[in-house]
């Protein structure tokens, strides 16, 4: 990761939240989105950024992950949904103990992302 985390277009959601948890909470962010690039190639890329950010929550240095992804895979409710799925099949594929997540999943909000022996808490907003 180089430095620490800085502004990311989830900087305003942090900015606006009454929680003081999350305004004095530490999220590596992936590289910015780049909107002509195809999502899989952006998941590559985030990849390492993302396990790194794993470890450093296990070590207490951090408190999550943002994932940066252009505004089109949000544009809309239904996009979102979709986008949201695609994104955590690719992950779900790329874990040392590779799964598989179906929209049913996705949805229940008991349902916690399994990845590298993690269970990870997900939360997609779009623009």
């Amino acid at each position: 990761m180089s430095g620490p985390a800085g502004p990311s277009r989830f900087q305003p959601v942090i900015d606006r939240t009454h929680c003081p948890y999350a305004r004095a909470s530490t999220w590596p962010v992936s590289e910015p989105a780049r909107d002509g690039l195809p999502v899989e190639d952006h998941l590559e890329r985030a990849l390492p950024r993302f396990r790194q950010a794993l470890r450093q929550v296990a070590a207490g240095e951090a408190d999550g992950f943002v994932l940066d992804l252009p505004a089109r895979l949000g544009a809309d409710v239904a996009t979102l949904r979709t986008s949201s799925l695609t994104v955590l099949t690719w992950f779900a594929g790329r874990s040392t103990s590779p799964s598989h997540v179906t929209m049913a999943e996705l949805e229940d909000p008991a349902w916690w992302f399994p990845f590298d022996g993690h269970r990870l808490f997900t939360v997609a907003f779009g623009p």
